[in-house]
């Protein structure tokens, strides 16, 4: 008896490391969410609230999600060979709704979107405890109502509407109703002299998921 129980788990562990033996996945796909009249990448947020990759294997109605990076790019190590169906989701338009994709090697793929709104932001002055900056916003995509605009900094890199440590944000919802393009000042007051801070433009248009549109990072550093 002693004999089978002994045969029988030597069986299981056996299949056990069959199954552990399956290749893990190795591929990459990487790329970025560019904006399709200018080839620069589109800003997010981050992982927290910002755009995203829905990638669908083969016939899976249950996606892998690649969080962008705050400059707008992705990267994923770990994707299996096959056909996939890629859709970016986020503060923009894509130009095509859903992009297909065989992958067998490493990939790197830019998806061609129409921005929500498109964002700059100059910073004017920086003397001893407060900052004049100055954001330009244009409504690229003209079917999003602008809801909101402003300008959000930090003490670490990349400040969102959500996450902004050491810094504040100001939210301006004033003469935005049918706007299309404009330009706001702003003064950051009470900074600390010592610290270098990060400071990015944002927008908010009605759009499904409440995603907000950014500028290109700027740092200040207190004279």
């Amino acid at each position: 008896m002693k004999t089978k129980i002994f045969y029988f788990l030597v069986i299981v562990a056996s299949i056990g490391c069959q199954v552990d033996n399956y290749p893990s996945p190795k591929l990459t796909l990487s790329g970025a969410i560019v904006d399709s009249s200018t080839g620069q990448s589109v800003p997010s947020s981050g992982s927290n609230g910002g755009s995203f990759i829905e990638v669908f294997q083969g016939s899976s109605g249950q996606p892998l999600l690649f969080n962008t990076r705050p400059d707008g790019t992705f990267e994923n190590s770990r994707v299996f060979p096959g056909n996939y169906k890629i859709v970016p989701i986020g503060p923009f338009s894509p130009v095509t709704d859903t992009f297909m994709a065989n992958i067998e090697t490493d990939e790197k793929i830019n998806f061609k979107v129409i921005p929500n709104v498109t964002l700059t932001l100059s910073v004017l002055s920086a003397i001893d405890s407060v900052a004049q900056v100055k954001i330009s916003f244009n409504k690229a995509n003209n079917g999003k109502q602008l809801l909101s605009v402003g300008v959000v900094w930090s003490t670490y890199p990349f400040p969102n509407v959500n996450v902004f440590p050491g810094g504040k944000i100001i939210i301006d919802k004033s003469n935005l109703t049918g706007a299309v393009q404009g330009e706001r000042s702003y003064t950051l007051s009470r900074l600390d002299p010592k610290n270098v801070y990060y400071v990015r433009a944002f927008a908010l248009t009605q759009n499904p998921g409440s995603y907000y549109n950014y500028s290109v990072q700027d740092s200040l550093g207190m004279k």
